[in-house]
């Protein structure tokens, strides 16, 4: 049965985020796309939230936030720093996604927003994609918003990975030695079908270069059906 969950990346950011990985701002796409997309306050869903830097800056701007991470380190650093503002502490639930979970914690038509930063490819499966995507469907209000960003093959994980299935690459990090196995989205006509489920309001992309990698990621604009 497919669950929700790929166990060798979780493993793999269980031990990055013990050694004391961290981000202290928000990714200044991110703060752009949900000033332009969301509209007004509401519950929001962060998928994958790592060290919480786009999570405690939805706080700020007064959403009712829900947090869903694969790594027990990563929810302990974000609690830490949730602690240091007192005011967020009835605003926001933090959740561990478990390696056999086939369903996210949240009822039916319950949430306004979701965002999904740099997160889902890392199920390198696209039947858990897929899953994943249905859950954020049943989960999300009608005409509730994402914003879902996807790797291109623009990305340096897939120019200077090794692709093993179809779309499905596998890197190692030479840094740290980490193997890290990605979804690769080829082109605007596959990410249109792979999120048909969703009314697709726009369909764009980021980009960065430096440090000998590319950063080109897909960025997926949806609303949910009514």
């Amino acid at each position: 049965m497919v669950d929700l969950v790929n166990e060798n990346n979780v493993e793999r950011y269980e031990e990055t985020y013990r050694r004391g990985t961290n981000h202290l701002y928000p990714n200044e796409n991110i703060v752009r796309l949900i000033k332009w997309f969301f509209k007004g306050e509401g519950r929001v869903l962060d998928y994958g939230f790592g060290p919480g830097e786009n999570l405690m800056h939805l706080l700020s701007l007064g959403y009712l936030c829900e947090g869903i991470e694969v790594s027990k380190h990563a929810i302990q650093l974000v609690e830490n720093k949730i602690k240091k503002y007192p005011e967020y502490k009835e605003k926001v639930n933090l959740y561990l996604l478990n390696n056999d979970q086939l369903r996210l914690p949240f009822d039916d038509n319950s949430l306004d927003y979701i965002l999904s930063n740099q997160v889902i490819y890392y199920l390198a499966d696209e039947e858990k994609i897929i899953m994943l995507l249905n859950e954020f469907k049943r989960i999300l209000k009608p005409n509730g918003r994402l914003i879902i960003t996807m790797m291109s093959r623009l990305n340096h994980y897939c120019i200077k990975g090794t692709e093993i299935e179809p779309n499905i690459y596998k890197y190692e990090d030479k840094r740290n030695g980490n193997l890290n196995y990605v979804y690769i989205i080829q082109d605007e006509g596959r990410a249109r079908d792979l999120f048909s489920m969703f009314n697709i309001q726009e369909i764009g992309w980021f980009d960065n270069y430096y440090c000998g990698a590319s950063g080109h990621h897909w960025v997926v604009l949806l609303s949910n059906l009514k």
